[in-house]
């Protein structure tokens, strides 16, 4: 007996033994990263039901599965104007990189923006409504890029009880998308050419400056219009340069009078994203930041 089982002992060891080794890596106090051949499992120690797997062939495979979710932003640039003029505020989708998966380039959009009545009247075509001093733009739209003008409102300045006010992005609402979270950045707006004396607030009358005017429509693209003004006669150069500050476009070089020009810009050669138009004269430089959409 003692010899039938040290020849069974013999025979088990000569055969082939195949067995599956994980290696497990501490990623964190709580953390491990297990792996087999070309599989490696992330999770935690509270990860009991949510998780990935991922191998060499497919993504997501196992039975931890963690469904995709994206973080946006929606921003509000800060902007001044004078009294009296026509103004335009961009509404900007910036950091959008998870929000496109699967293939689908697309996501409605429902916005609803708030600011003081009294300084910015609102031109555009959406549904506006009031609360109080509070003016409320609401409107839907379809986004189709990570970054991207998601529309432009267009006001009248007014010299109203307040000098300035803040556009609060009151509500964001994306539809039939789920897991996206948006960072929301409200933008101000400032009255310029105003002085305070006591409870009366009065105009400055400024003298012609070399600057930039405005630039319309925004976002730019073909048949858009740079107006500057000239303070006295001189060499003016007016270009356009992109995010690195490289010349991209030469819209004006040579002598200009005294006063206030026009000059239009064609950037359909040039791809969409943001830039830069600058005027320069003498030691003056001006500087207009503006997004090219196509």
């Amino acid at each position: 007996m003692q010899f039938a089982f040290v020849a069974l002992t013999i025979i088990m060891l000569a055969l082939p033994v195949h067995a599956q080794v994980l290696q497990r890596t501490v990623q964190s106090s709580a953390a491990v990263n297990a792996t087999a051949g070309g599989s490696r499992m992330q999770g935690t120690m509270a990860q009991t039901v949510i998780g990935r797997t991922r191998s060499t062939d497919r993504a997501d495979l196992g039975f931890w599965y963690r469904v995709p979710q994206g973080v946006v932003s929606i921003v509000i640039p800060d902007t001044e104007a004078e009294v009296g003029v026509d103004h335009q505020i961009p509404v900007l989708l910036v950091n959008a990189k998870g929000l496109f998966r699967d293939s689908i380039f697309e996501a409605d959009l429902h916005l609803k923006i708030a600011y003081h009545r009294t300084v910015l009247v609102y031109q555009g075509p959406h549904a506006l409504s009031y609360d109080g001093d509070s003016a409320v733009i609401e409107f839907t739209t379809t986004v189709t890029d990570t970054t991207t003008v998601i529309d432009v409102l267009p006001f009248q300045t007014t010299l109203g009880a307040v000098e300035q006010t803040v556009l609060h992005i009151r509500e964001v609402e994306w539809i039939s998308r789920a897991g996206i979270t948006t960072e929301k950045k409200d933008g101000l707006f400032i009255l310029k050419g105003l002085c305070r004396e006591g409870d009366t607030t009065r105009l400055i009358k400024r003298a012609n400056i070399t600057g930039i005017r405005k630039i319309t429509p925004l976002p730019v693209a073909e048949g858009t219009t740079v107006d500057i003004t000239v303070s006295e006669h001189g060499t003016v150069q007016l270009m356009v340069a992109d995010a690195l500050g490289r010349v991209v476009d030469v819209l004006f070089e040579g002598h200009l009078a005294q006063g206030e020009h026009a000059f239009v810009w064609d950037a359909t050669l040039l791809a969409s994203g943001q830039y830069h138009v600058v005027l320069i004269k003498g030691p003056t430089i001006a500087s207009r930041s503006v997004i090219v959409q196509h």
